[in-house]
């Protein structure tokens, strides 16, 4: 029997020799018809078939074929071609460039692929490339600026800084406004995207509208960013990558500060000479005192010192009173360094594929000892058998963010403090940066009011560590049962787990200090001699696991192409969070709420959520150039009551290929192709929170109190018949290829969201004081331009250069609220670890006629022409806006809110440039935002500390405030008499009061300014080492060294003295809320980056 097989085993291996002796190797180089330039990553397949390999570097290839094979080498960007082998065995192949991208293939809805040419919708897309080049650590940074309707906001530039991600502005008032995640065909929550590795992404397409994500349903309304990351090789060679990016980062600029006047906070005798003339005060934070004239002055006042025998005496530090060339406040901050190291290995095939890859960054802030780490792993493959193909991946992300929390007296960053420090004050040499030495120290640092800034970054004295594990993965199994039947189900699935640890050490002083020896008012003697220590710990777990059924049906029928996808979702969500805080600890340093004096505040909170969704999507084609496609969703959620959780979303797009329809604007010399296209649809949101449709009881404040226990409803009546938001969007646009170099693009929107839902004021005789309703609408409209070259603008002599510009104009205005109701404040974010909580209120609304968010504050009077019977009214107009002062030359404070404009940019505008020089690129990136304004709250506390630069414009004397009127009253106290120019009444004090109390500090107007600015985003100059160097070596494949730069210029109008207008939020220095156009102490500086990277392939 034994020999029976081997010898069907001899006669099956020789049926098959003259099969394998058919096949011959097929070799050759693939190049450009622009500059003749080897093109890596071409796809040369078998037609007909998935059989192929991708050229490498260089453009080489090799395959095995049979002599009647027909191959075809398509790469994007270029034209398509198919040769017959025949008896060659060496086919060189030149590929022209194409400047129509209509038969690219773009990634949509649910992993779904489309080509250009089908799609009714705006869609961009991104390239790692792009993505990547000047080493952001966070996916998001490395989009800014590169796509129409994207605006990315970076909260802060503290480590680890939050980023705000919009399309198209905003939907709705109060819900969540920021563009949904697909990673892998899975739905992820916007917050993964700062654990992902840009370099692992293999390609981002951004779905701008609702129409285009409108196959997401309730989750479709603010667009979408699908990423897609990487797969294996495509010629079954191992790839193995290492990268290093490192980058410095500096404090770009500072707030305007002055360095001409030293400390006086208005303190009496003997802080006034015999002109009753303000002269310095040695412990002040405020300056508001005599100029800086070079003389030795103290800095604080008598400081105990102690000698090596215990004997005390009293010393006090003296410096010059000058302020250094170089500002201490500046100095203070450090060179942030961060690194990103990379490697990874892919291998496969067009059949299958793995790869696996690791990150490691580590980021030193320029706040000292502030550090943020992560570190990344993703594993992912595919095969491919028959008709079955399978594919799964992993990504796990650790985060580790370590911050200084704040001081012991009144829990304020170190920034503030830093800002409140006398200029002269050599903060950054010893003794001051020595919290140990006498004049450092809790009971010797100079400044009574506020404390040493170096306290709260040295050693464990004030901590904030977050650790967050994200991972998230998928597995899909398709099997294509015809050539127009296929079959896929996916399961998505992502664990979020964050754990907070914060602390303040406790302070204790000594009696001296506690006795106030400067009869300053010192924190010392305020707070008692004591501070307590706190302790914070919190929790917060996240998951969501989804299912995803596609059936796919494509039959052709004569020149009408069909696909048809029925598919069905389900989505789960559960969240938990844990919260605990001590505001005193028995022993000091042991940071663990067990060890607390008093009640502990607890919170515990969790919610589930279901989702399930059916949907279909059709698209018909016509001669491959007119395309109708519509989808229709439905879901239910179990976030609504039974009557209202099922809802239809419909939408419907068309394409036509004009140059492909009208003879006459075939083979144009002008016009390469030309498209144009539209869409409707309605998606929505549900922005209603689990369990909020009735008013359920949570425990009192202090309660429970000993064994009693207490609770309490909400002062917000809940609906349980509230609905989804629902946005209607229309859109029109038109493709052209011109010059067979340039992709030109132009799109209309318009998308009007109803059924906001919104907390409105009623009666406090009902119980309660706001009800949550469903009411408002909001109309969104704009066009985008985008240009792009296909081809290089210029290409002679190896030297080519292309653009890729973009312009966004958007208008949002909320165009009904309820009934008289003006406007709905707009609150900051909640505390991710006590999401029942509520956040303050903001300076921006929701506001019935006006644009989206809508900045409303405090001002001082001007003279109106609108209303007689008002204050300050001029019927001839002609000093309609001037300021009113009265008799003290301080202007008066008017009780009512202004408009001062929105805090949404009209105007965006990117460019980037690209020049190649053989191996040499060098790429920029510039960015301009325009017509939107900006409340700079840290202006308001600068100024009445003395230290802003604004306040010395008038050199501290007394001055006739700009443009100012005197008006005079009729006898009511009310109308006005007479109105006249103001030419002598100066303020009474131009120092001091005018910048601390007077009408013109209290409003919040005086520090709104234009939010308009331009960045210079990236800049890149790489080289990539010739690969007949690399040969020298046997193992490096490849070679890239770069130079890297982000943020490295700023321009701005000149009134914006305060910080960068891209930062917002208030106390929470990464809010990502709706409550944009604020910033506070709360937003470090602004920085600039500069590094290098070397990349090697193996």
């Amino acid at each position: 029997m034994r020999k029976v097989l081997i010898l069907s085993w001899l006669l099956s291996l020789f049926s098959y020799l003259p099969l394998l002796a058919q096949e011959a190797a097929v070799t050759g180089r693939v190049t450009s018809s622009d500059d003749g330039s080897g093109l890596p990553g071409v796809s040369v397949v078998v037609k007909g078939t998935s059989r192929g390999t991708t050229t490498d570097v260089n453009g080489n290839y090799r395959l095995n074929v049979e002599p009647n094979t027909t191959l075809t080498f398509s790469f994007v960007g270029f034209k398509s071609q198919d040769i017959v082998v025949g008896s060659q065995s060496t086919i060189n192949v030149v590929l022209a460039a194409d400047a129509s991208t209509l038969n690219e293939v773009v990634v949509t809805g649910f992993g779904i692929q489309r080509t250009e040419r089908e799609i009714g919708t705006s869609i961009a897309r991104i390239s790692n490339a792009q993505i990547t080049q000047a080493a952001p650590i966070n996916v998001a940074n490395g989009l800014t600026g590169k796509v129409s309707g994207l605006q990315i906001n970076t909260t802060n530039n503290g480590v680890g800084a939050g980023v705000r991600l919009t399309l198209r502005g905003n939907r709705s008032f109060l819900g969540n406004n920021q563009a949904l995640l697909i990673v892998d065909g899975v739905i992820s929550d916007i917050s993964f995207l700062t654990s992902i590795n840009p370099n692992d992404i293999d390609q981002t397409t951004v779905l701008k509208g609702p129409s285009a994500a409108a196959l997401y349903g309730s989750d479709a309304s603010n667009g979408a960013l699908i990423i897609t990351t990487k797969r294996g090789t495509q010629n079954n060679k191992p790839q193995i990558t290492y990268t290093n990016n490192t980058q410095f980062e500096s404090i770009s600029y500072m707030p305007g500060l002055q360095t001409q006047f030293g400390a006086n906070g208005g303190e009496g005798v003997p802080f006034y000479d015999r002109n009753y003339a303000r002269t310095y005060v040695p412990y002040e934070n405020q300056q508001f005192g005599t100029p800086f004239d070079g003389s030795i002055q103290p800095l604080g006042y008598g400081v105990q010192i102690r000698d090596a025998n215990g004997n005390v005496r009293l010393d006090t530090l003296k410096i010059p009173y000058s302020a250094p060339s170089k500002d201490p406040r500046k100095a203070f901050f450090n060179t942030g360094v961060t690194q990103q190291h990379d490697i990874s290995y892919r291998i496969g095939d067009n059949l299958n594929y793995f790869g696996l890859s690791l990150q490691r960054v580590d980021q030193k802030g320029v706040v000292p000892n502030d550090k943020y780490q992560r570190t990344n792993i993703s594993i992912k493959g595919g095969r491919a058998v028959d008709k079955f193909t399978a594919n799964a991946g992993v990504q796990f992300s650790y985060q580790n963010t370590n911050t200084e929390n704040g001081d012991f007296n009144q829990n304020r960053p170190v920034y503030w403090n830093v800002l409140n420090q006398q200029p002269q004050a050599p903060l950054n040499s010893y003794p001051l940066n020595d919290i140990t030495s006498p004049y450092g120290d809790v009971n010797g640092y100079y400044n009574a009011y506020y404390p040493n800034p170096y306290w709260q970054i040295t050693g464990d004295n004030s901590r904030k560590i977050t650790d967050l594990y994200t991972i998230q993965g998928s597995a899909d199994v398709a099997y294509k049962f015809t050539n127009w039947l296929s079959v896929l189900y996916r399961v998505g699935g992502q664990v979020y787990n964050s754990q907070l640890k914060a602390h303040i050490a406790d302070v204790t002083f000594s009696d001296y200090a506690t006795g106030d020896p400067w009869e300053a008012g010192n924190i010392a003697s305020s707070a008692g001699g004591h501070t307590n220590a706190s302790v914070q710990d919190a929790t917060q777990l996240k998951t969501r696991f989804t299912g995803d059924l596609l059936v796919t049906l494509s039959p052709t029928f004569g020149d009408f192409t069909t696909k048809l996808i029925l598919g069905q979702q389900t989505r789960q969500e559960y969240l938990r969070t844990t919260y605990d805080y001590a505001g005193a600890l028995v022993v000091p340093g042991t940071y663990n709420v067990a060890n607390r004096l008093g009640n502990a505040t607890l919170a515990e909170y969790s919610s589930q959520s279901r989702l399930q969704g059916v949907f279909g999507d059709l698209t018909l084609g016509y001669k491959n150039a007119l395309f109708v496609h519509a989808s229709g969703r439905n879901d239910w959620t179990s976030l609504l009551a039974p009557s209202n959780r099922s809802f239809f979303y419909p939408a419907v797009d068309a394409s036509v290929v004009l140059t492909e329809v009208i003879p006459a604007l075939k083979s144009n010399t002008v016009l390469s192709y030309a498209k144009i296209r539209g869409s409707l649809s309605k998606v929505g949101q549900v922005n209603v929170a689990p369990y909020q449709l009735q008013n359920v009881f949570n425990p009192g404040t202090g309660f429970p109190f000993g064994s009693q226990a207490g609770f309490e409803q909400s002062n917000q009546q809940n609906d349980p018949n509230l609905k989804p938001e629902f946005t209607n969007s229309r859109e029109v646009g038109i493709e052209l290829g011109l010059f067979d170099r340039f992709n030109f693009e132009a799109v209309y929107y318009n998308t009007l969201t109803t059924n906001q839902t919104v907390p409105i004021g009623i009666s406090q005789a009902t119980g309660y004081s706001t009800a949550l309703i469903n009411t408002g609408t909001m109309q969104n409209q704009g066009f985008e331009l985008d240009l792009r070259t296909i081809r290089p603008l210029v290409n002679t002599g190896g030297f080519t250069w292309d653009v890729n510009a973009n312009f966004t104009y958007l208008e949002s205005k909320v165009t009904d609220l309820y009934q008289d109701l003006p406007r709905i404040n707009i609150p900051y974010g909640t505390d991710p670890y006590r999401p029942t909580l509520s956040g303050g209120a903001s300076n921006v609304y929701a506001a019935k006629g006006y644009a989206y968010p809508a900045l409303f504050v405090s001002d001082i009077q001007r003279v109106q022409s609108t209303d007689p019977k008002a204050p300050n009214y001029d019927a001839s107009g002609q000093y309609t806006g001037r300021p009113v002062v009265d008799a003290t030359g301080y202007p008066l404070l008017d009780p009512n809110l202004k408009y001062a404009g929105t805090t949404q940019p009209k105007y965006r505008f990117g460019l980037t440039n690209t020049f190649k020089f053989k191996g040499l690129t060098l790429a920029a990136v510039v960015e301009y935002r325009g017509g939107a304004v900006i409340y700079n709250a840290l202006g308001n506390a600068l100024e009445f500390t003395g230290a802003g630069i604004r306040s010395t414009y008038a050199g501290r004397q007394n001055f006739v405030f700009p443009n100012s009127v005197i008006v005079t009253n009729n006898p009511d106290g009310i109308t006005t008499a007479s109105i006249t120019p103001n030419t002598n009444v100066t303020t009474k004090d131009g120092n001091l009061v005018f910048w601390t109390n007077s009408g013109y500090h209290n409003a919040a107007y005086s520090y709104v300014t234009s939010a308009d600015f331009w960045k210079l985003r990236e800049v890149v100059l790489s080289y990539n080492i010739p690969s007949k160097i690399m040969n020298y070596t046997k193992f490096i494949k490849s070679l890239n060294i770069a130079l890297t730069g982000r943020n490295l210029i700023m321009l701005r109008p000149k009134t914006n003295v305060f910080t960068d207008p891209e930062f917002s939020g208030g106390s929470n220095a990464n809010d990502t809320s709706n409550a944009v156009g604020t910033t506070t102490e709360y937003q470090t500086p602004p920085t600039r980056l500069y590094g290098f990277r070397l990349s090697f392939g193996f």
